[in-house]
């Protein structure tokens, strides 16, 4: 599988409640920024875990792929209103997973 369908699965697993692969190609010392702000594994799933209440994951397309970094765009939609948003997310690689950094329109 590649790095770009991995990040996608995880994400679509994130939103029904399953962290299995997140866990698996994270790395420990993880850390994602979103508007400017950082945090650890732990406070990014509780994030995402508020955000897929409320959310519904659309189509992603790859920018870039690399061993070393991956650029995602993709969609989503609120559920409970006609709001859209596109996010370009950017992810390194030592190894696993270890930093991801989002820019919304």
């Amino acid at each position: 599988m590649t790095k770009a369908k991995q990040f996608e699965t995880a994400w679509r697993q994130l939103c029904r409640g399953d962290f299995n692969l997140l866990d698996e190609i994270t790395d420990p010392s993880f850390q994602a920024k979103s508007q400017g702000i950082i945090v650890d594994l732990e406070a990014y799933k509780g994030i995402i875990k508020a955000l897929t209440e409320s959310i519904i994951i659309g189509p992603f397309r790859v920018i870039y792929e690399a061993d070393e970094f991956l650029c995602v765009h993709r969609y989503s939609k609120f559920r409970n209103a006609e709001i859209f948003d596109a996010s370009i997310t950017a992810v390194s690689y030592n190894c696993l997973l270890y930093t991801s950094d989002a820019a919304d329109e």
